[in-house]
This record gives structure tokens, C-alpha cells and sequence, in this order.
């Protein structure tokens, strides 16, 4: 609601006398009804705020002391009292407007506010232009422009020292700023130090299997491993095979691919870590490996790294493959990454 949801009755004068079967007066505040509700109990009418006070207090009826009631805003009947005329709450001290009830408020104007206080009433009381910063003077309207004059230097210095107090606070909050950019930098600093770091393995234990291993072989085409995700929130890898050699054809070629991924902006770059490529012998645990280190100043031989491509490349020779009795299936290839990421 707003601030005039909480005001009582208007406080002025009908210029002609109201219809006598026009209720006007509040029967809480005596009054006349501001934002009329009427109840379901006796018909009465009363202002929004005095029926909301009686109620929030858990009050029966003032009239005919019903508990239980309910209230409603009757719009014909606020239109014909809203639009009755009336004069000027400050008559008596000399103020000769009069219009129809619903223009009081705008006449008066009682907002607090120095911008919209230029305008309304010159009877109305309001407050300083300068109370903000402590000056609690109230006056008519048509003589707050000769207090403005007399304290200027009154009201110049409360301004001086509210903004000393709100510079202070703010040089304040400014260096806590500060202070906290300079721990963050240190922290992001002190991580990134070369030192030794343990490694913990992130990679998925499941065999990529490559089918049709004679067929690509003999066509020289390329078989790629579906992508797959070191750990949850990780980083995507993919395998590449050329099964008839990358530009040799005695031997079996294999490229780890570091794809994009899905939470690459809340990972680590560049990676640093080893990527070990497995040949899988299902017989037993003499597997094929091929082990790529990446470390801060270390490049790694056969390996190529950016933050989007990271290739481990492998070669065996063909007639080793024969030893490995792989995954236990004629013309298939079983592999195995293996991921560790330093800590």
C-alpha cells in the first residue's frame, strides 16, 4: 500500500452541504472517508486505513460489533463523494482554493521530498529541504523560502558533514575492496607456483572398442571412439585410429583427442597431467601402453597441446598386435585412456 493507504479521513469542508443520504464521515476517525470500504455486516462505510486498523487488531464491527464481516470497495459510491466539492484544509488561515475532493491531496501536497515540494499549498506544512542531513524545521510552504535564505551556512555545513561521514564510509568500504582483491590475487598466485603435485586419476575404466579393424586397415580409414568424459564435470576426450598407419603402413596409428567440452570454463588450463593410451590384452594384464607427460615447462615428445587440442600419438607395429590377443574377438582393437591431472 501506499502512504496515503495509511492516513486517516480528509480533513477539510464541503463548500455546499453533501446529500444527507450520503454517508461522508468515518465513523472511526469522524472524519471524511478516505478510500471507502464498506462492510458486509451493518452496510457502513470507513476509511481503508481505520477498517485495516480494526481488523489487524482483531476488533468486531465499531458499529454493530459484528465478528465476522468482510469488507469491499463500493466504486459508485467513492465516485460520487470523490467528486463532491470541498475547500481547502487550511481555510481558516487564509488558503482560497476549493475543487472537488479527489484533487485535495495533489493541492495540499505533503510529500516529503524537495523536488516535488515546489508546487501546492502555501498553508501546507512541510519539511526542511535540508532534513535529510538533520535540519528539522517545519514550516508553511510560503515561508520555507526565507528559512533557505537565513541558514544557508546552517544547512551548508550539515551537508559538509553528512558527505565527510559518507566519504569516510566510503574510503572505508573501498579499502576492505581492496584488501580483498589483494588476498584473492595472492591465493590465485600462490596456486599457480611451480611445486610438487600429486596426481589423481580421472579417467573412465571402460574399453573403447574399434570393430572392422581388417576393413579399416585395408581402406586406411580413420575409426573414432565416441566421446567420453573423464569424470563428471570433466574434460572430453575422443580416440582417433588409423589402422592402416598414419603415413606408414606397417603400423596401427593412435591419436587422443582433448575435445570441447561441455564445462571447459570451469576447468584447469592449460592441462597438466600424463594421458596413458592402452592396447587391452583380455588374457592377462601385459597390456601395451604409451605414457605423454604434461608438466609447466615441459614439452612432451610426440605430444601437441593448446587449450582446445591435446594429441597423444602412439604407433605399434603391426605384428606386435598379434601377441596381445585383443579383447578376445577376431577383428576388433580394445583400448584404454587413462587420465591423471595434477593437484
Amino acid at each position: 500500500m501506499d502512504e496515503k493507504s495509511f492516513t486517516v479521513g480528509f480533513e477539510c469542508d464541503f463548500f455546499d452541504p453533501p446529500p444527507e443520504v450520503l454517508q461522508t464521515e468515518c465513523p472511526v476517525c469522524l472524519q471524511i472517508i478516505r478510500e471507502p470500504q464498506q462492510v458486509t455486516c451493518c452496510g457502513k462505510k470507513f476509511c481503508q486505513s481505520c477498517l485495516q486498523t480494526i481488523k489487524d487488531r482483531n476488533k468486531p464491527c465499531p458499529l454493530c460489533k459484528a465478528k465476522n464481516y468482510t469488507s469491499f470497495t463500493d466504486k459508485g459510491f467513492r465516485q460520487s463523494l470523490y467528486g463532491l466539492k470541498v475547500r481547502c484544509s487550511h481555510q481558516r488561515e487564509g488558503c482560497e482554493w476549493t475543487g472537488e475532493l479527489r484533487q485535495l491531496d495533489e493541492h495540499l501536497n505533503t510529500d516529503p521530498q524537495p523536488e516535488n515540494q515546489l508546487e501546492g499549498c502555501p498553508l501546507t506544512t512541510i519539511h526542511c529541504d535540508f532534513h535529510h542531513v538533520g535540519c528539522t524545521v517545519k514550516l508553511p510552504r510560503r515561508d520555507m523560502s526565507e528559512h533557505l535564505k537565513e541558514n544557508l551556512n546552517l544547512h551548508l555545513s550539515r551537508l559538509a558533514r553528512s558527505y565527510g561521514s559518507l566519504k569516510q564510509e566510503f574510503d572505508k568500504i573501498k579499502d576492505e575492496n581492496e584488501s580483498l582483491k589483494k588476498k584473492v590475487s595472492s591465493l590465485q598466485s600462490s596456486s599457480h607456483k611451480t611445486k610438487p603435485r600429486r596426481m589423481i586419476a580421472i579417467s573412465p575404466s571402460n574399453a573403447l572398442v574399434m570393430s572392422n579393424f581388417e576393413r579399416y586397415k585395408r581402406d586406411g580409414g580413420w575409426w573414432y571412439s565416441p566421446s567420453i568424459y573423464t569424470h563428471p564435470n570433466g574434460y572430453k576426450l575422443c580416440l582417433g585410429v588409423c589402422a592402416g598407419g598414419y603415413g606408414n603402413s606397417t603400423h596401427v596409428s593412435v591419436f587422443v583427442y582433448l575435445m570441447r567440452g561441455e564445462y571447459d570454463d570451469e576447468l584447469t588450463w592449460p592441462f597438466r597431467g600424463t594421458i596413458t593410451f592402452q592396447l587391452l590384452n583380455v588374457t592377462g594384464d601385459n597390456h601395451k601402453s604409451h605414457l605423454c607427460v604434461y608438466d609447466d615447462g615441459v614439452e612432451a615428445k610426440n605430444c601437441e597441446t593448446t587449450k582446445w587440442l591435446l594429441n597423444v600419438s602412439y604407433k605399434c607395429i603391426h605384428t606386435r598386435l598379434k601377441n596381445i590377443k585383443n579383447i578376445g574377438r577376431p577383428n576388433s582393437l580394445a583400448t584404454r585412456i587413462i587420465l591423471k591431472k595434477q593437484l
